[in-house]
């Protein structure tokens, strides 16, 4: 009788964030250097699931899916897509080996998880246990945990799961203050450094230029005004052109933020890029100058490739991210428009540029070493011998 491979199943990503597609190959790529043989069950996205580039083989709870978008069902799929999307989500596969969740910011009080969802979470995570399998939540932004149900979430994890791994300091402390075990409590960086990006042909003749990429969330959870936003895109806009770069607005998620760069594109006359893959958008960002960026990985891949990078925020996620880099002081505050474009000024600068870029690569080496580490402590915990 032939062998089944092993199941590692992968939940929380997808292909709509950029940062969440870059966390499923970051994953990937491990295993395909400790187990390549293994099948991989992704619960993601019904309609786009599949079309990812690895050579591991896919296993989609969304078989359906073509038989629906041969019927030119396609767009009723995408209006059911959260009830299908939960409904699949907490389908139990018995012989999964081990379960990597890598959410990056969805245990907290900012998500208002209702009783039902926490419930259900909790009731997945037991089955998981029972079943025998290993479950490992990877690097991400936690808390805080006032709310009820956040810490009920937080309880599911520290009674089922085998390590909860915190992303930096701020969110290590809000599980440790709530009463997460702090045997299975770990301290690692964001873990997709490693992923190598492939720059798009269509820009392989562009390089020194000025990326900026926006985010709807500042508007609905950073607490600002869409006008007020929009006028910092806007500034730090002129403030590239004025120095005499190139500049492009990149869409890292979704719709609402392609919407959102197209609005000020045909405004300000700035080419819009949309439609790369992960892979792409990490080699997009790589030949940048400089990256301005309100989404955490659009941070992360500019720092990851040693690119100088500001940011605003909605979350101390990306005020950690600059830390592990040791650069403190590049998020923005959007409300003081000539300190603003000032800073925005220093880091175009072609002597604090390249100091910088200086700075960054010995970081990178750093955080490399610091993920191989992790991945290996994985290992060692969860058993799971190399097949090499």
């Amino acid at each position: 009788m032939k062998k089944q491979p092993m199941i590692v199943q992968i939940d929380g990503t997808n292909k709509k964030n950029k940062g969440a597609e870059l966390m499923f190959y970051a994953i990937i790529q491990e295993l395909e250097k400790k187990c390549p043989s293994a099948a991989i069950r992704y619960v993601g996205d019904p309609v786009h699931s599949g079309y990812f580039h690895t050579k591991q083989k896919i296993l989609i709870p969304w078989q359906r899916t073509r038989l629906v978008e041969s019927l030119h069902m396609r767009r009723i799929l995408s209006e059911l897509h959260k009830i299908w999307s939960r409904f699949n989500y907490y389908i139990i596969k018995k012989n999964t080996k081990i379960l990597f969740d890598a959410s990056g910011f969805a245990f907290s009080d900012k998500w208002n998880w209702s009783n039902e969802r926490t419930e259900m979470f909790t009731d997945y995570l037991r089955r998981h246990h029972d079943n025998g399998t290993k479950i490992v939540f990877l690097p991400q932004a936690l808390g805080p945990f006032e709310k009820n149900n956040s810490k009920r979430m937080l309880e599911a994890i520290n009674r089922y799961a085998d390590l909860l791994i915190a992303r930096e300091e701020v969110s290590y402390d809000y599980a440790l203050k709530a009463g997460f075990n702090k045997e299975k409590l770990l301290l690692y960086p964001d873990f997709t450094i490693s992923v190598q990006g492939t720059v798009p042909d269509r820009y392989k003749d562009q390089n020194d230029y000025l990326t900026i990429i926006p985010n709807c969330q500042m508007i609905r959870r950073g607490g600002e005004s869409a006008e007020s936003y929009q006028r910092f895109l806007v500034s730090a806009i002129h403030e590239g052109k004025q120095d005499g770069r190139k500049v492009f607005l990149l869409n890292h998620e979704g719709p609402e933020d392609l919407a959102l760069c197209r609005r000020i594109g045909q405004e300000q006359d700035v080419e819009v890029v949309s439609d790369l893959n992960a892979l792409e958008t990490k080699g997009f960002i790589s030949r940048s100058y400089l990256v301005i960026s309100s989404r955490f990985h659009g941070v992360a891949s500019a720092l990851d490739t040693a690119v100088p990078c500001l940011a605003t925020s909605w979350s101390h996620k990306y005020e950690m991210l600059f830390k592990d880099y040791e650069q403190q002081n590049c998020v923005l505050d959007t409300s003081d428009n000539d300190s603003l474009c000032q800073r925005i000024r220093e880091m175009l600068s072609p002597e604090n540029n390249r100091d910088i870029r200086t700075k960054l690569n010995e970081r990178i080496a750093v955080n490399n070493s610091k993920t191989e580490e992790m991945w290996q402590t994985i290992w060692n915990t969860i058993g799971l011998p190399s097949e090499h």
